[in-house]
C-alpha cells in the first residue's frame, strides 16, 4: 500500500468516525492548559502617558528597594559562602603536619 492510499484510508475511517460521532467532532482529548487572559481595566491611553511627565519619586523609590534587596542578597550570600560548616558532612578534609624523622639520602 502505498502512502497516498493509506492516507486516503485514514481519511475515510475519520470521516466515518465523524459521521458517527458528530457531537464529540472537535472535541479534544487534551484539556486546554492555557489560561483565558481578560483585561479587568481600562487600557491607559498612551497620548496621555507620553504627554504626562514620568514621576520620578517613584523611580527613586524603586531604586532604593532594589538596592535595599541587593545588599541582603549580598549578606546571605557572603554568610552561605563564609560560615563554618555546621556539622562533619561539612568537613571534606582535615590535614595535619608530621615531622618526619631521619633524613633522605640525596641520591
Amino acid at each position: 500500500m502505498h502512502k497516498h492510499a493509506a492516507a486516503n484510508v485514514a481519511q475515510r475511517k475519520q470521516a466515518q468516525w465523524k459521521a458517527a460521532n458528530p457531537l464529540l467532532v472537535g472535541v479534544s482529548a487534551k484539556p486546554v492548559n492555557r489560561p483565558i487572559l481578560s483585561l479587568n481595566r481600562k487600557p491607559k491611553s498612551r497620548v496621555e502617558s507620553a504627554l504626562n511627565p514620568i514621576d520620578l519619586t517613584v523611580l527613586a523609590e524603586y531604586h532604593e528597594q532594589i538596592e535595599s534587596n541587593l545588599q541582603r542578597i549580598e549578606r546571605k550570600n557572603q554568610r552561605t559562602w563564609y560560615s563554618k560548616p555546621r556539622s562533619e558532612i561539612g568537613v571534606t578534609c582535615v590535614g595535619r603536619q608530621k615531622m618526619k624523622l631521619g633524613s633522605k639520602p640525596l641520591i
